[in-house]
């Protein structure tokens, strides 16, 4: 059972809290309360809490110079502040002294309570009984927290508390020449087949290590995981150096041990410098922001050097035949609208996000009004999926392949004649055989000619274009996630000849197969 102690100058407060709480079921006993902090500082030395609940603002002793006076000789005990609005500047100093988490008094609740004291259980379930951070094996874990506390949090004492931690832990910055790296990972198709997802703590712990060890002295610095298949680094350049040569061959040698051991591969973007840590956080949006329109380029560009991107991405969505298949007007000419509205100006990132999510939306319940369709599968997930999207071309790309289920279920709901949904079916089950329209036609017991102008009519495109569309986009899949040479796909997809089949990819994505996987890949 782990010990905690609740200090509180507000009796009712330490009773509510104390009745409540299901402590035992938490693996918790209570110790004796405390009014103020010099009386919890007195019942510590006796007592030894794990957990200490504390207010900041309190009699003969303040909540930060209890904190203060504990860190000085404790580095293992965990600490929950209780706060009010006004106190709530003062209590992001803490975030020096490593605190599990803060409870706003006026609208906490006791399920808020309890979660905030499962995570400090948690912490301490790692934590060895060391008398220091520094060396221990859970400071990267010490630093993640940190780290996206400072970045995310707003109007905190920044600079002096990021100057306590960086002294507390040890850590290798310096507030001159700094920038902020972004590093979001990309996994092959064989390496989520092999689960080996499933040991994604263990990689993450990985990845790190590797990073750190690229780390030498004419680059210093530290990195810690964002979340998912994110990292962020904190880098120092020395003066006067050829900062742009230095950082891409730092990621040219993290990238082909990446590439060796993880079977990964990543996108690093990198922001402007600072001489300041109160900057860092608007380093890291740049950042960010970088990667999300332009993530082949790792240094950061100005708006008018993004928004082509931006474009580019919407203008293949506004070529796909899929609009005139599954939308009537005016609803294309409103869906077209809504592309050319977005890409005046260069919009924020949630900004795109939402308009992807709404134009999803839009495409769906139009569809599901024009063609009688009732059911919307997978609306939800690819909405939520598009929340954890990292780069604007993912989230077009998903946009994209769910306009493609709609067109499977409009072909599934007999929208079309027979002969053509199962002329469709045919071909979606062996576009990777060599198709003819005479052997379509022969399939659906209709004349060649009849078959072509049916198709066209009913589909929206000639039936050769449907056939290399699909064949094309399995053709860059097969690019992206395995070793097959060109000629090797083309033979795969059905294309007699590996020349023929270049025109028709370069055609369609405006890159030969070898410049697409090399633009895709070598990053």
């Amino acid at each position: 059972m782990y010990k905690a102690m609740i200090v509180e100058d507000e009796m009712l407060v330490r009773i509510g809290i104390r009745n409540v709480i299901k402590w035992d079921a938490l693996g918790i006993t209570l110790t004796e309360d405390a009014e103020n902090g010099a009386q919890a500082l007195a019942l510590y030395r006796s007592e030894r809490p794990d957990i200490i609940l504390t207010d900041l603002r309190m009699p003969e002793m303040d909540g930060m110079s209890l904190i203060r006076n504990i860190r000085r000789q404790d580095k293992r005990c965990r600490f929950l502040i209780l706060t009010c609005v006004e106190d709530f500047e003062q209590a992001q100093e803490a975030i020096a002294y490593s605190v599990s988490g803060y409870l706003l008094k006026l609208t906490m609740d006791f399920k808020e309570v309890e979660k905030m004291l499962q995570k400090a259980v948690d912490e301490l379930s790692v934590l060895p009984g060391g008398p220091s951070y520094v060396g221990m094996p859970n400071l990267s874990d010490a630093k993640e927290r940190f780290f996206k506390e400072y970045f995310t949090l707003h109007n905190c004492n920044a600079r002096n508390s990021f100057r306590e931690y960086v002294t507390a832990c040890q850590l290798r910055l310096k507030e001159k020449n700094l920038l902020v790296g972004v590093l979001t990972l990309t996994f092959s198709a064989s390496y989520k087949e092999a689960r080996l997802l499933s040991r994604e703590r263990m990689v993450q712990s990985s990845i790190l290590d590797v990073l750190h060890e690229f780390l030498d002295r004419e680059i210093t610095g530290e990195v810690f995981h964002e979340e998912g298949p994110a990292y962020i680094l904190l880098l120092n350049l020395p003066d006067n150096a050829d900062y742009k040569q230095k950082l891409l061959d730092f990621y040219s040698r993290s990238s082909e041990i990446m590439k060796m051991y993880f079977g990964v591969r990543f996108y690093l973007n990198f922001s402007n410098f600072c001489n300041d840590y109160s900057d860092l956080p608007n380093r890291y949006q740049e950042a960010v922001r970088q990667s999300f329109f332009n993530p082949s380029c790792p240094f950061a560009q100005t708006d008018a050097e993004l928004l082509p991107f931006l474009q580019e991405e919407l203008k293949k969505m506004a070529c796909n035949p899929l609009l005139f298949a599954l939308f009537d007007d005016p609803d294309r000419s409103e869906y077209l609208r809504q592309l050319e509205e977005i890409c005046k100006i260069l919009p924020t990132q949630p900004q795109i996000r939402s308009f992807f999510i709404n134009l999803t939306r839009f495409s769906a319940y139009t569809v599901s009004r024009q063609r009688h369709i009732g059911r919307l599968e997978m609306l939800e997930e690819h909405t939520e999926q598009l929340q954890h999207k990292k780069h604007l071309r993912d989230m077009s790309n998903d946009h994209l392949t769910y306009l493609q289920l709609l067109w499977e279920q409009v072909c599934e709901a007999g929208q079309f004649s027979s002969e053509i949904a199962l002329t469709i079916a045919y071909i979606r089950k062996n576009y990777g055989e060599c198709l003819s329209l005479s052997q379509l036609a022969a399939y659906v017991h209709l004349s060649p000619n009849y078959l072509s102008n049916l198709f066209k009519k009913e589909v929206g495109y000639c039936l050769s274009d449907y056939i290399n569309a699909l064949r094309i986009e399995k053709a860059k899949f097969l690019l992206l996630n395995s070793r097959k040479r060109s000629h090797e796909i083309a033979a795969e997809l059905g294309f007699s000849d590996p020349a023929y089949f270049g025109k028709v990819f370069k055609k369609s994505t405006g890159l030969s197969p070898a410049e697409y996987r090399h633009m895709h890949t070598n990053r």
